[in-house]
Order: structure tokens, then C-alpha cells, then sequence
């Protein structure tokens, strides 16, 4: 996986690591537990760590019920 998410609840803070190619599946696959952070502790900070990028699919734009 290209994203990696890691919540700390204490802190009311998210990390997303992001290294090489980013996908739809990569973006799908941290925005639900994403979600679910944010509605249990409201208003967070998000922490984003590029360690490497080489672009993203196009479908990433999209809206998921389009595809």
C-alpha cells in the first residue's frame, strides 16, 4: 500500500504516509477508518509525510459512486 494511515486518539491527530504510486484503492483504503476517526473525536489534525511520490491514478478525482 502506497498511503499508510495511523490515528493517535490522544492527540486527536491522523498520519498519512504516502510513498510511490497512489491509487483509488489506496485513497479508499484510509478514507473510511479516516471517517470514522473524525466522528469519534470531532475536530482533528491530519499529519501528511510524503516520502516519495510518483503521481496518482486519475480515478482518485472521481467521485467513488461514479466508477
Amino acid at each position: 500500500m502506497t498511503v499508510r494511515y495511523t490515528g493517535d486518539p490522544d492527540r486527536k491527530t491522523v498520519e498519512l504516509n504516502v510513498r510511490g504510486h497512489v491509487t483509488r484503492a489506496d485513497c479508499d483504503g484510509v478514507l473510511e477508518p479516516l471517517q470514522r476517526f473524525i466522528d469519534t473525536h470531532g475536530r482533528i489534525k491530519v499529519i501528511e509525510v510524503i516520502d516519495s511520490f510518483d503521481g496518482f491514478d486519475p480515478a482518485v478525482l472521481v467521485a467513488g459512486d461514479t466508477l
